[in-house]
């Protein structure tokens, strides 16, 4: 799984860059324990990109529910950190293959665990084709999970993603029918909030006043 922040670079130019630290500190430090909740394994973090595995390297059968279960819960980890100077949340973007893989620890030095291959590939350009606020899988994702018993997650066909010489048949993963939001992310619902959480995960006005500041940020630096 890759996840990126869309509109990092208007982050970038809107606020200072202690500001913009904080931000992706808070954002990975959410993440982080998320991981850790779903059994998941940190990969590799740079800027405001992450890979995660799920599955690796210890395998687990329930590594492709887990990592769904991940991503819905990265997805609300970003709307709850919000960006100083915009007073707007994080739109975390999301990608998932699943695949064999080719892991390993490289380097003496600086030892760090690694993960190569097609789905690696496959998956960052998913997540490369992914809306800011939405999580992208593969077909096989989908496949893969749906023949789990204690899953019932929701999906919306996408339209087919070419990778390299490939065009794969990718879907929206919109919800976990079985789990409300609160209970993927372990908080306790405000009585404010919506019963499932899942309307808190697709805000579309906060969305259209993103696209109004990214438009303003452009014209500012041309």
């Amino acid at each position: 799984m890759f996840t990126d922040v869309p509109d990092f670079s208007t982050i970038n130019g809107s606020c200072k860059p202690a500001q913009v630290m904080d931000v992706i500190a808070t954002l990975f430090k959410q993440f982080d324990v998320l991981i850790e909740k779903y059994e998941c394994n940190k990969v590799l973090s740079l800027l405001d990109s992450y890979l995660i595995v799920s599955g690796a390297p210890n395998v687990n059968e329930s590594h492709a529910v887990n990592i769904l279960n991940l991503a819905l819960g990265i997805i609300y980890a970003g709307r709850s950190v919000i960006v100083p100077e915009l007073n707007l949340p994080v739109r975390v973007r999301v990608g998932i293959s699943c695949g064999s893989i080719v892991a390993g620890v490289v380097s003496h030095e600086k030892p760090r665990y690694c993960i190569f291959g097609h789905t690696v590939n496959v998956a960052k350009q998913i997540c490369g084709a992914s809306h800011p606020g939405k999580i992208l899988v593969t077909n096989s994702v989908r496949t893969t999970v749906t023949k789990h018993q204690s899953s019932l997650f929701v999906f919306r066909q996408h339209q087919p993603i070419e990778c390299g010489s490939m065009k794969m048949l990718t879907h929206f993963l919109e919800k976990n029918e079985k789990l409300s939001v609160w209970e993927i992310v372990g908080i306790e619902k405000d009585p404010t909030q919506s019963i499932d959480g899942y309307k808190e995960l697709s805000d579309t006005e906060t969305d259209e006043v993103w696209e109004k500041v990214k438009a303003n940020v452009t014209r500012k630096q041309q």
